[in-house]
């Protein structure tokens, strides 16, 4: 005996079947441009990173340096080498009357 499937039975099933496969690609879809975007944003952040560690780099090759202390020495802290003499200039406040009058 010979058994046959009904044909809207199996048509019925590859709609099925095609309905489930497409979204399952539109999910999947979805998630590409989303992983895309996400790739994108962490590979400018990645850059952004590699320039700030080359500054800190650079920085951190001129702090060390005896120069850098001392000018630091000098604008933060005020100090002075022994032998050198300060010179403190300072302008008297402008009056505000006028005096040709």
């Amino acid at each position: 005996m010979r058994r046959t499937v009904n044909l809207w039975v199996f048509v019925a099933c590859m709609v099925v079947m095609i309905v489930f496969f497409c979204c399952i690609n539109l999910n999947i879809a979805g998630s590409i441009n989303s992983l895309k975007n996400d790739h994108r944003q962490k590979t400018m952040e990645l850059a952004d990173l590699k320039n700030k560690q080359d500054e800190l780099e650079a920085e951190e090759d001129t702090v060390g340096t005896d120069a850098f202390v001392e000018q630091q020495a000098r604008d933060v802290y005020d100090f002075m080498m022994p032998d050198e003499l300060r010179f403190v200039i300072s302008f008297p406040d402008e009056q505000e009357s006028d005096p040709s009058l």
